[in-house]
């Protein structure tokens, strides 16, 4: 102890009493100060990246030096005093690049990537059919932010959204009319690459069509209201038909429901359908032989009371009976005999007439009456035992094809030399006075009968009055009382009418259809109206030959399809049975559409992708749009099987994996990916962080000994090797004219590890050229 407080004090007065002298050397404890920094700032596609701010802080010191890059993405900064630093890099539309930085381990030049900070979306948006769904609106919202960004499908599906966030949970919507909207989660974006996500839209409602007749003959009824029913529920929609009696309407279904239809109209009787089921994009058709028949609420009942010399009696009381209940209604006839009942409901009646006098009470007898009927009942009032032929009356109603009455027909009765004739009045009904032809009086021989025949213009020539059953009588028999003989008249001319439809059941305009005579060639074309309708018209009914129509435009297959897939067969002309024959056109090409990338992250566009159908070669090509969709359209063939490729400039043939069968579906969607050839680049420096020209750098693939290329450095020490193939690793190594070949790169510690190249893209490689003995 007294040895080192005596040298503490000796120490102590020298410095007090020596002269000054200079400061001891205490550099070494200084940090020792390091070269500029060069800094390269590339993005994930090797693209220098200008105008990037790059700051440096030194930890435990305030500060921050900061520069920018120029052009080529290159930035120098004056390292200050200290041994470990941090680097920040901002730059535009890039996400913060952040790392440490130790200049004796990192060296004096360094090459910083910056990943894309905004993220891109895209893919196709389809129908349940494969078709693309043109127009649709789609939106991207972040969770716990809202919407983040919107867009709209063009005619091929395909949407684009670019400028969103990568970070963070998403979730995409798909709204279009005539569908369900969508959404889906898709959770966080790759800013590196094109995120695809392809949607499916469901169709938002069902459709049901049909047409609505009136009674067997099939006449349209217009303006009826068809309710659809939901039960359970109770009405979900109504429309009414048309002047064809068609009726269209669509409704998004219930899961599990059952729905009828509901078909009323004034002097109608209400229907209702069988329960069916109705889908997403489903179709259920009321048509042809499953048409709705309305039968009419009312008939009417009409005649002439006479006396035995068929003269008419006016004044007299009638009475319409109904069987099992007694009289419904009661009139008089008028000055010309004549009586009619309304409003007349189907079931079993006669007409009693009460004449007075020495007549006698007399009736039609019993008949069966259905609504809609025009039903002829005339009454000859007999003497008290009378027993000759006398007078009778022969009457009726002419009605035409669609249960419409005719007037002004001319009725001519021939019975040998002698006729008679009358006109139809505004009710097609007519009244002949005959004498009788047929004996009241049992053991009396019959007569023969009367020829009746009705001719008007804009009908066929008949004589063949109508009945229920059985084949028409050659002669009409006339007797004392109601004698009757009906005819229906079909027109000279007939038209073939119906709709073009679409798989949904939705009409089709202006498509061409064709009118084909069996045995024979077209007969005429026409092209469906904005509510898909056709019509020939025109065509001869005397001719009975058959007809077919007949879809014949080129973007729908050639064929006449039922709406139940059935196909349909020649039919004669039908008039007194007019049916909407329903065509439904599916498309002769099938769609073969998607997208088509060029590695991860942008469009091949240019690209030429090729289908090729397997069972004979054929191929069909198309060109890869600037969004990368294409669309190829190829013979509708079921059943078939097809390969899908895509190649472009600079990139290797790729196929779709998988074959495809697109069925009977419409569009198929076969995305692909192209492997564009890659680079490799960097720069060659010197330990000190200079850049070193006009060295050579060799490159060496995986599984190869020999190096197979040769690339030297320009003035800035940056060196490239293109047309590489994508998804191989290589190695680039430095040699200088020494022969000193490099073999560690800038921050690598032990050896420079092979660089795996993603398509289409230039990796960055720099390599630090150490003075190591060249190998013997």
């Amino acid at each position: 102890m007294r040895r080192f407080m005596a040298i503490v004090l000796s120490l102590a007065l020298l410095g007090l009493t020596a002269p000054a002298a200079s400061a001891a050397d205490v550099s070494f404890l200084a940090p020792v100060s390091a070269p500029p920094l060069r800094v390269t700032v590339i993005s994930t596609d090797g693209t220098p990246l200008p105008e990037a701010e790059v700051q440096l802080l030194t930890p435990g010191l305030p500060g921050i030096v900061s520069t920018r890059t120029d052009g080529r993405g290159q930035a120098t900064l004056n390292l200050p005093a200290g041994s470990s630093f941090w680097i920040r890099v901002w730059a535009e539309g890039h996400a913060l690049v952040e790392r440490a930085y130790v200049p004796s381990a990192d060296g004096a030049a360094l090459t910083l990537t910056a990943e894309p900070y905004g993220a891109f979306i895209t893919g196709v948006v389809r129908d349940a059919r494969g078709l693309p769904v043109a127009r649709a609106t789609v939106e991207l919202f972040r969770s716990g932010y809202g919407l983040e960004a919107t867009a709209r499908t063009n005619d091929l599906g395909v949407y684009a959204l670019s400028s969103v966030r990568a970070d963070g949970q998403y979730t995409l919507q798909v709204r279009a009319n005539g569908f369900r909207p969508y959404s889906q989660e898709i959770g966080s974006l790759d800013p590196t690459r094109r995120n695809q996500v392809d949607l499916t839209l469901p169709f938002a409602t069902g459709r049901v069509t049909g047409e609505v007749v009136a009674g067997t003959r099939g006449t349209p009824v217009s303006d009826a209201s068809v309710q659809l029913l939901l039960d359970g529920w109770g009405p979900v929609t109504t429309v009414r038909t048309d002047r064809t009696g068609y009726f269209s309407l669509a409704a998004p279904p219930v899961e599990g429901g059952t729905y009828r239809l509901r078909i009323s109209r004034y002097d109608h009787e209400t229907i209702t359908t069988a329960p069916f089921t109705l889908q997403e994009g489903s179709w259920v058709d009321f048509s042809g032989e499953d048409r709705l028949a309305l039968n009419r609420l009312y008939a009417d009942i009409a005649g002439k009371v006479f006396d035995n010399n068929a003269e008419p009696l006016k004044n007299v009381e009638v009475h319409l009976q109904r069987a099992g209940v007694g009289t419904v209604q009661v009139t008089r006839t008028d000055e010309e005999g004549r009586f009619t009942f309304r409003e007349v409901v189907g079931g079993t009646y006669r007409v009693r007439a009460f004449p007075g006098g020495t007549l006698m009470n007399s009736d039609t007898g019993w008949m069966t009456v259905a609504g809609g009927d025009r039903v002829s009942a005339n009454i000859v009032a007999q003497a008290p035992n009378a027993y000759s032929y006398g007078s009778a009356v022969l009457s009726g109603t002419v009605k035409n094809h669609l249960d419409e009455p005719v007037a002004g027909a001319e009725v001519k009765v021939r019975r040998g030399s002698q006729s008679w004739s009358a006109r139809t009045d505004a009710d097609g009904r007519y009244v002949v006075t005959l004498p009788a032809n047929i004996p009241t009086r049992p053991g009396d021989e019959p007569g023969t009968g009367y020829h009746v025949s009705v001719k008007v213009d804009g009908y066929l020539y008949t004589d063949q009055p109508y009945v229920e059953d059985g084949a028409p009588p050659a002669l009409v028999d006339v007797q004392r009382g109601n004698n009757t003989a009906d005819f229906v008249l079909q027109p000279e001319r007939a038209s073939v009418v119906g709709r073009v439809v679409n798989d949904l059941g939705e009409p089709l305009a202006r498509v061409k259809v064709a009118l084909r005579e069996e045995g024979r060639t077209r007969v005429a074309e026409t092209v469906t109206d904005e509510s898909g309708r056709y019509e020939f018209k025109d065509l001869p009914v005397a001719k009975q030959t058959r007809y077919l129509p007949v879809i014949t435009d080129p973007a729908y297959l050639e064929a006449s399809v039922a709406p139940d897939g059935s196909q349909r067969e020649p039919a004669a002309l039908d008039p007194a049975s007019p049916a909407n024959v329903v065509l439904v056109a599916r498309p002769s090409e099938t769609l073969f559409l998607g997208l088509v990338q060029a590695g991860d992250d942008r469009p091949a566009a240019g690209a030429a992708v090729t289908v090729i159908r397997t069972s004979d070669g054929e191929t069909f090509s198309g060109e890869v749009a600037e969004d990368g969709s294409y669309a190829i359209r190829v013979p509708a063939v079921p059943g078939e099987a097809y390969l899908v490729r895509a190649a472009g400039d600079g990139s290797a043939l790729s196929t779709a994996p998988g074959v495809l069968t697109p069925g009977t579906d419409f569009g198929v969607q076969a995305n692909l990916t192209t492997h564009v050839a890659a680079s490799i680049a960097g720069r060659v420096v010197s330990a000190d962080g200079t850049p070193l020209s006009g060295i050579r750098v060799v490159l060496y693939a995986e599984g190869s000994p020999v190096a197979d290329l040769v690339a030297f450095t320009d003035n800035d020490g940056v060196y490239r090797f293109n047309n590489l193939v994508p998804g191989r690793r290589y190695l680039p190594v430095a040699v200088d004219g020494a022969g000193n070949r490099s073999s560690t790169a800038p921050g690598e510690v032990v050896i420079t590890p092979l660089v795996g190249l993603p398509s289409g893209e230039t990796v960055w490689a720099d390599i630090w050229l150490d003075a190591i003995p060249a190998a013997p």
